[in-house]
């Protein structure tokens, strides 16, 4: 298991390696036990609870549109909280 950084820029920067890197344990590694992701599919988007549900969110992702990858404008960390665009 990959280790979860302790700040929150570093967490998500590993997130973001991992979804780029289409590794759907490696997207769930970087998450805790209790994550919650919320995706933006329409037509009003999932809610999937727990790292088990997670990676099989980004398995049945990476399936379907290998080529994706998730490319990063601007990222900030303010406290525990990060923006991301």
């Amino acid at each position: 298991m990959v280790p979860v950084p302790d700040d929150a820029l570093s967490a998500v920067e590993t997130f973001n390696a991992a979804v780029n890197s289409h590794d759907p344990a490696a997207v769930a590694a970087a998450m805790t036990e209790d994550c919650v992701f919320e995706s933006t599919q329409p037509p009003d988007g999932d809610r999937h609870e727990g790292r088990a549900a997670v990676e099989a969110f980004f398995r049945k992702l990476f399936e379907s549109a290998s080529e994706r990858s998730f490319d990063t404008e601007e990222m900030f960390a303010a406290g525990d909280r990060v923006v991301v665009r």
